[in-house]
């Protein structure tokens, strides 16, 4: 554990922090690249246009906080009134899309999952609206988020949902199912020990969610590329000897 721990305390400091957007930011321009090139392939395939808006949702999300991280380097703005929440929201909108992109059962019922994922869409904003506006005066006094009510609300819910998704893709075995199941755990691990074991104290960044994200960004690229090349056309070739 002091491995890892001394691993989040790189991740959440400058340059270290920086460093971690990049790889991240890395690993969700090769999810966005190759389910473009799938949905090229396949417009009419929901699984394509499902991995295409995780795609462009992940990149986002990413390119939001690499302003903040840029911005708060030049003293353009001070991050504490508000990122807190705001990157728990980001982290949260991260594996709802996640979830719907890489559950194996979401392809039997297209149109009730996206309903579920606009609902708690929704929700994740609603929440991020009041508790950010709550969060606002205490940022001045310097209550750290870590451990505080407000992330308990994030990463209960991050946690719940997690833990459903990985219970449906050992349930519904089906496809790039184990790979799904790993990934799910990647997240659930990092949301659960960030929710009973807040890290670092008296800081403002999840460092078990980041550190979790380190490790499971790349296996989703590696999910979108499995699943690219499973409806890739194959050719075969006749035999002229």
């Amino acid at each position: 554990m002091p491995f890892f721990q001394d691993l989040v305390e790189l991740i959440i400091v400058p340059p270290g922090d920086l460093v971690y957007h990049l790889v991240t930011l890395f690993a969700i321009q090769l999810i966005l690249g190759i389910a473009l090139g799938h949905w090229n392939r396949q417009r009419q395939d929901p699984e394509a246009i499902r991995l295409l808006v995780a795609g462009v949702g992940f990149t986002l999300t990413r390119v939001l906080l690499m302003l903040i991280a840029i911005l708060d380097r030049v003293g353009s703005l001070p991050p504490v009134t508000f990122l807190p929440p705001f990157e728990r929201f980001l982290d949260l909108v991260v594996l709802l899309l996640g979830v719907w992109a890489f559950l194996p059962v979401v392809g039997r019922y297209t149109r009730v999952s996206v309903i579920i994922l606009l609902i708690m869409l929704l929700w994740a904003v609603i929440a991020y609206a009041v508790l950010a506006a709550l969060w606002r005066p205490l940022a001045g006094q310097g209550v750290p988020y870590n451990g505080y009510w407000h992330e308990t609300v994030w990463e209960a819910f991050s946690v719940t949902v997690l833990g459903l998704a990985l219970i449906a893709s050992l349930l519904w075995r089906q496809g790039d199912w184990s790979l799904a199941a790993c990934l799910f755990l990647l997240w659930l691990s990092g949301h659960s020990l960030q929710l009973f074991h807040p890290f670092p104290a008296g800081s403002n960044t999840a460092g078990w969610v980041r550190l979790a994200n380190l490790a499971a960004l790349p296996l989703a690229a590696a999910l979108v590329y499995r699943h690219a090349l499973s409806a890739a056309p194959t050719y075969a070739t006749a035999d002229t000897g």
